[in-house]
């Protein structure tokens, strides 16, 4: 049975003995795990859902969950496993069949679409995000408009790949350098990627007021608590997320309903007018309940409140378009550190010969690196001073950080004795009284 987390019309679940952290109305397990145990997480999870029955029913109302097998990764230390291909009837097929290759960008990613996606839905997210990140509708300084075309690139070619099936087919096997040895490097620009789709901003019948009118389902948010450190390097979490899909069912439906106004005769020269609801006659549909596997990555230099976009994975609509589901972080307070933008800070206390005399002493920092702190000058009380590149990584440059500001307390002694009293002013030049 697939340990799944309570909905958002439903209670939450616990899987003791992990430690569960809240996620909106429902929650995630998320733990450190042996390697071994790591390297089996989608193939334990494919056995329990295709290998054999499940030992009882899945709750219905389940929302999210944590799979068996998920864990949470440093994305500086991620090792991309090999996972046995299942059988093709398995439910898990496309996700294990589109791991993230070895190397290179995650175009699923870049258009924040699942690995799943089908192509109606791949094509309205590049919509979206073409028409967000498209230089000519950026405003702003040159270095956001130059971000915004790197973007529109990105994206760009994410979509050329992703919605061209054998393209796709390669790259969910072998990664970007399978699409380079195929086709030698090549491929079109993004302006010309976005002129076939949109024909220019009035081409393709789009017109953004009507964009806004397609009715969409609700977004769905959930909260995600992630500890400073997890915003320092970045992590992976899997979650499960079961939701209502739109199937077809039998009979027919009332649908497209407008109101119409209706004249009628009532005599001779009289005439009366009343509005009138007339409604399509549409295929019949139904909503049933399935589950994916989503993985929510948190990239290195997120923000707190910070929102993970899930294009299309909120809730359905009928005649309309899902709505999407966004993960919000929620950072957790840090003992050591408290973040500051790109900045961070932290305390640290030196005793009064430190102070005076000088001193060297180590902190441990957010990913286990070691951070010394040293001064052969006198310190004051309240003194802050600054180490540069050991702040928080930049999220566009995780090359870049930000600093590191250190205030400086110095621990005064209790009380002095007559002898330490003399001294002191003695190495001071003090006149005793």
């Amino acid at each position: 049975m697939i340990p799944m987390f309570g909905p958002f019309r439903a209670h939450c679940a616990h899987i003791p003995p992990h430690p569960v952290s809240p996620l909106g109305n429902c929650a995630v397990a998320v733990e450190p795990r042996p390697e071994a145990e790591r390297r089996s997480s989608l193939g334990s999870l494919h056995g329990r859902l295709c290998g054999r029955p499940p030992r009882s029913r899945l709750p219905s109302s389940a929302a999210f969950g944590r799979p068996p097998g998920g864990e949470s990764r440093d994305l500086r230390a991620i090792a991309r496993d090999k996972v046995p291909t299942p059988p093709a009837t398995c439910p898990l097929t496309p996700l294990l069949r589109s791991r993230p290759p070895p190397s290179g960008r995650d175009y699923y990613d870049l258009l924040s679409v699942p690995r799943a996606a089908s192509q109606d839905q791949i094509k309205r997210a590049y919509k979206k995000l073409a028409l967000t990140h498209h230089p000519d509708k950026v405003k702003g300084s040159k270095e956001d408009k130059e971000r915004a075309a790197q973007k529109f690139q990105e994206i760009s070619s994410a979509y050329e790949v992703l919605s061209d099936p054998e393209q796709r087919q390669i790259y969910d096997r072998y990664g970007e350098e399978g699409l380079k040895q195929r086709s030698g490097g090549g491929g079109g620009s993004a302006s010309d990627i976005f002129k076939t789709f949109f024909g220019g901003f009035g081409g393709f019948g789009f017109n953004e007021e009507e964009e806004d009118q397609v009715r969409k389902g609700n977004d769905v948010y959930s909260e995600v608590d992630v500890t400073l450190a997890d915003l320092y390097v970045g992590k992976e979490i899997k979650v499960v997320r079961d939701k209502n899909v739109i199937k077809p069912a039998a009979g027919t439906r009332s649908c497209n309903c407008r109101q119409q106004l209706v004249t009628q005769q009532l005599g001779p020269g009289m005439f009366q007018q009343y509005s009138k609801q007339v409604c399509e006659q549409c295929p019949n549909v139904k909503y049933v309940r399935e589950s994916e596997v989503l993985t929510v990555r948190v990239e290195p230099g997120m923000k707190h409140e910070q929102e993970i976009s899930f294009f299309e994975e909120g809730e359905p609509a009928i005649d309309g378009e899902p709505g999407d589901l966004k993960f919000v972080l929620n950072e957790l307070p840090n003992e050591l550190f408290v973040r500051d933008g790109n900045n961070l800070w932290h305390n640290t206390s030196i005793s009064l010969v430190e102070a005076l005399c000088g001193f060297s002493k180590e902190i441990t920092h957010l990913d286990g690196h070691k951070v010394v702190l040293s001064s052969n000058e006198v310190t004051r009380p309240g003194q802050v001073r600054q180490i540069p590149k050991e702040g928080m990584p930049l999220l566009d440059d995780e090359l870049n950080h930000g600093s590191l500001f250190v205030t400086y307390t110095v621990d005064f002694p209790q009380q002095l004795t007559e002898d330490q009293k003399a001294s002191v002013k003695q190495t001071f030049s003090l006149p005793t009284v």
